[in-house]
């Protein structure tokens, strides 16, 4: 077993630097194939997890996504313990909202809310004049994100949405999520960077 650790909350001992964090993040497939170097790819299996902010989670989950399976984990604060995404699926998905407003504008916001909701007075005054479209599940928890048949299912409405603008105008999209690690790094695996529109993932 192997670990690569990136820590990125402290990188000159007293201060956060995003871009020294950027670049440590932006290597992970590097550091990734330097241990797998002369190994059977099908005899590697990879584990993924991590706390962070939102977009570096996010970018953590693009750059995986050519590492075949990955088995994510995510911090159970209440068990002070990182825990396997193997719990009971309650069902709920998100309810999207705001499809229908988004006419002909080229740059929009995606809201995603799953642990919290997000800010949207925050959101109408940072991006303003951009058409919303909300995901936002019925039961909002920080606990309720521990089943895997969830978080795909989640990953693929996500994925969806993006994919139905492509049949419009929209050539940008402002990511602002309010979700557990693991959902976000799982958002970012599905995010296809080729054909769908670009994205820019905000931190509250």
């Amino acid at each position: 077993r192997e670990q690569i650790l990136l820590n990125i909350r402290r990188s000159d001992g007293s201060i956060l630097d995003p871009e020294d964090a950027l670049q440590q993040v932006i290597h992970l497939p590097t550091s990734i194939a330097n241990f797998g170097a002369g190994a059977d790819r099908s005899d590697l299996a990879f584990v993924a997890g991590g706390l962070a902010p939102v977009p570096f989670s996010f970018l953590m989950g693009v750059l995986l996504d050519d590492e075949g399976r990955v088995t994510l984990m995510d911090w159970d604060r209440n068990g002070s313990c990182w825990r396997s995404i193997s719990g009971h699926d309650d069902e709920d998905r998100f309810f999207v909202n705001g499809m229908d407003e988004v006419g002909d504008a080229e740059e929009i916001v995606i809201s995603v809310s799953v642990s919290y909701t997000t800010n949207a007075e925050g959101i109408s005054q940072a991006f303003t004049g951009q058409p919303v479209v909300s995901m936002t599940l019925s039961n909002l928890s920080t606990d309720a994100h521990w089943s895997e048949e969830k978080q795909a299912a989640l990953a693929q409405q996500f994925f969806n949405t993006l994919r139905s603008l492509c049949g419009t105008k929209v050539k940008h999209v402002n990511l602002v999520l309010a979700a557990p690690n693991s959902i976000v790094i799982r958002l970012g695996r599905i995010y296809d960077k080729r054909n769908l529109p670009s994205v820019t993932v905000w931190q509250y």
